[in-house]
Parts: C-alpha cells; sequence; structure tokens
C-alpha cells in the first residue's frame, strides 16, 4: 500500500535543470533557429560570476549543471520578441515553477502560485506541438508530451506538503564530490589500479588537511600568548577589508573556502559597532533593510571633479542630479525624489563638494524573498569606454521605489544603468 510519490522525492538537478537542457533548449532552438539563439546569446553583456556564451549554445557538449542555470538565466529574454507569444508564456511558465519550487520555504501561498504555473504551462503547451518543436527520432515531429520528468513535476506541490522543501534533496553536493573525490584523485595517478591509487590519494590528503589544521590552532595560541605578553601590536586594518578588485565573488578563499559564505550584512554591522581612532571612514561596507554593498579600500578615481566625471562617463546631468539628491537628503525636496525624473536643479548647481572619488565596480548582496537567508554576492561593473569596452560596460540593475515588492516583480520598478548609482 505504499505511495511512491510521497516518498521518492523530486529531484531539483536532474528533474527540473536537465529537463529545462533536454526539451526547453531543443525547442526554443528549433523555434527561433540555432544561429538567431547562439547570436542573441552571445550579445548579452558578460557579468561577474555568470559564464558568457560568447559562441552561443547550441553547440555545447558535457554541459555542467551550472552552466544549465547559467542558460536558464536568460532564456525567456533571448527568445521573446521572435518566437510566437504563445510559446514563449509556455517556457516562461516552466521557468516560474522551477524557481518557485527551489524556495528554501514555501507557504499555501507560494504552493498556490506554483500550481498555477504549472498549470498555465499546460494552458499554453499546444503552441509548442503547433510550431513542430517537439520532434523525436529522424526530426519527426511528436504529437504529446509523453514525457516522464514533466509528468513528476504534478507530484512537486505533495511532496512539499509531506516532506518538505524540494531544494533539500537536491544532487549538486554529491555530484560534486564525484569531482573531488574521484576525478582529481584519478587524474592525480598513471591511469593504472584507480581504486587503490585514489584511495591512497584520499588518504594522504586527510592526513595533510589534519596537519595543517593542528599546526594552524598551534599557530592561533602561540599568536594569544604573544599578544598577552604585549609582544604584539594590534593590526593597523581591518582583517576583514578585502582589496582585490578583480577576483570573482563566487571563488572562494582562503583554508575550507568551499564551505565558506560572505555576509555582507554582518559584516557591515560588525564594522560600524567596532569603529576606532583608526578606521577609515566612511566605511566601504554597509547595508539598507534589503541589501548590502561592499567596495573596495582603494577607488578607480580618486579626488575627480565632477565635471571631468561626467565627460568620462558621459552623464551631462550628473552635477544636477548630485544637487538635486543632497536636496532631498536635507529636506528640501517638495516632492519625493524619484530616479530619471526631469532636474530640478539647475545645470551649474551648487554642491557642497567639489571632487568625487569613483569604484568602477560595487558588490551586492540580497536578502532572500523569505528573509531567512542572504544570495551570493553578486558584482556591478560601470567603468568608461576602454580599448576592451570601446562603449564602455554598464551593468543593469532594477531599482525598487520604496514599494515592497515580495516575491517577483509585483510593484512599481525602476530599470536603470548602474553607473547612474
Amino acid at each position: 500500500m505504499a505511495e511512491p510519490s510521497q516518498f521518492l522525492t523530486p529531484e531539483p538537478l536532474h528533474h527540473w535543470h536537465k529537463q529545462f537542457w533536454d526539451h526547453d533548449v531543443k525547442w526554443s532552438t528549433r523555434v527561433v533557429g540555432a544561429d538567431e539563439l547562439d547570436f542573441r546569446y552571445s550579445t548579452i553583456q558578460p557579468m561577474v560570476g555568470f559564464k558568457h556564451f560568447r559562441d552561443g549554445v547550441s553547440g555545447l557538449k558535457q554541459v555542467t549543471g551550472r552552466a544549465h542555470r547559467d542558460v536558464e538565466r536568460y532564456m525567456v529574454g533571448v527568445i521573446a520578441g521572435k518566437a510566437h507569444p504563445h510559446f514563449v508564456i509556455a517556457i516562461r511558465a516552466l521557468m516560474d515553477f522551477w524557481y518557485l519550487a527551489q524556495a528554501r520555504q514555501l507557504d499555501d501561498t507560494l504552493l498556490l502560485r506554483t500550481t498555477s504555473s504549472l498549470q498555465l504551462f499546460h494552458d499554453s503547451k499546444q503552441s509548442i506541438l503547433d510550431l513542430h518543436a517537439r520532434v523525436g527520432k529522424g526530426n519527426k515531429p511528436m504529437d504529446h508530451f509523453q514525457i516522464p520528468k514533466l509528468e513528476l513535476m504534478h507530484g512537486v506541490v505533495p511532496s512539499v506538503t509531506s516532506s518538505g522543501a524540494v531544494i533539500q534533496w537536491s544532487a549538486d553536493t554529491t555530484e560534486h564530490a564525484h569531482i573531488t573525490e574521484v576525478k582529481i584523485p584519478g587524474r592525480s595517478g598513471n591511469n593504472q589500479s584507480y581504486n587503490p591509487q585514489i584511495c591512497r590519494w584520499l588518504d594522504r590528503s586527510e592526513k595533510h588537511r589534519n596537519f595543517s589544521l593542528a599546526l594552524s590552532i598551534q599557530h592561533i595560541h602561540s599568536s594569544r600568548h604573544n599578544q598577552n605578553e604585549g609582544d604584539l601590536d594590534p593590526p593597523d586594518q581591518d582583517p576583514m577589508d578585502n582589496t582585490d578588485d578583480e577576483e570573482d565573488d563566487r571563488t572562494p578563499r582562503g583554508p575550507n573556502a568551499a564551505a565558506q559564505h560572505q555576509d555582507f550584512f554582518a559584516r557591515a554591522t560588525w564594522l560600524s559597532s567596532n569603529i576606532t581612532p583608526s578606521t577609515l571612514l566612511p566605511l566601504h561596507t554597509f547595508h539598507t533593510e534589503t541589501t548590502a554593498f561592499q567596495l573596495n579600500r582603494l577607488p578607480n578615481l580618486k579626488e575627480v571633479t565632477v565635471d571631468k566625471v561626467a565627460t568620462v562617463f558621459k552623464v551631462p546631468d550628473l552635477r544636477p542630479a548630485l544637487a538635486d539628491y543632497v536636496r532631498h537628503t536635507r529636506g528640501l525636496h517638495s516632492t519625493t525624489f524619484k530616479i530619471g525624473q526631469r532636474r530640478t536643479s539647475p545645470s551649474d548647481a551648487d554642491l557642497p563638494f567639489t571632487h568625487l572619488n569613483v569604484w568602477y565596480s560595487v558588490r551586492m548582496q540580497m536578502r532572500t524573498t523569505d528573509a531567512i537567508d542572504t544570495t551570493d554576492p553578486q558584482r556591478l561593473c560601470a567603468s568608461p569606454s576602454s580599448k576592451e569596452w570601446p562603449f564602455g560596460r554598464y551593468d543593469t540593475v532594477l531599482l525598487s521605489n520604496g514599494t515592497p515588492l515580495g516575491p517577483g516583480l509585483g510593484g512599481m520598478v525602476t530599470q536603470v544603468p548602474s553607473h547612474v548609482c
């Protein structure tokens, strides 16, 4: 009397991301065209921390789960405007379902939205067959959706109700362990007797880690003993400060860094509560209620005039925009300050400062929609014209006007290039 759907939980890596690669990508390639799809992916501006598909996606082989996720992020925007609207709705509905179902905490409202997204796909999926996007062997069109992974999607909501959030059953950890525990040790041998050589490599690596850990513990005890005796002076700078501007936000650092998770909110709170006379002000790590920011210790342009910055970044209304912002912070604006509105200050407005420090990038971190955790830090770039970037590099951000958005992009949102910020 067992019910498999209750104890065989969905698995995001293979059931959703692999399904996207095996079906959604193929459907989109047939509808949009391989050349057009590759061209559209190649024109997407590279972002730090995400893979850039300069040669497109139709010719990719042995794609990893990480690449699946990066392709997913752009698919709806890539096919929009070229594919039939009902086809775009069907693909977007599947995306909504997958992203909603990956939430770490789901309530009745979120489960209802997940079910509605799946129903929207079923309402629009006929367009996939009408466009002959679903084909079998010999490129023969198929007239059905007998896809096991698609059928498993109907068990997601019941599984969440009985077994908890689906994301906890993801096979990402075990799949990654296959690389660290099998592939890397296997490449370190001589391609002979794999099993004993891999076991020997893992055994020696564990002994090496334990020895390094013992030395680190001994070094910490020695340092504390010396500090108690007054032999060491306090450090000149905050040990949490980061000056590496070229480092990928997702690249782990230091021993056991793979398990580390940067929390800019905690860092900003710690810095603001431990200000000393030697602390560099203003703080380069700070946060609002929903977003944390981190700047490098040294700016890319130091002490540059406002007019010079406006010329370099091609922002002719920078001075009046800054003047409007200063008036807003001082409570001198009669109306609510909005980004992108018509400037009320003149082009030659006086400012309480004459020079600016300019950073070409900023790290940002958000709180998750359920507010119980933080997202991975991301880097936004804004740099002027150069040989590598003839038209400059301006990543795009979405800014809320203060209205609580909740899950998704509900409410009013303003889209502006990040260099305006």
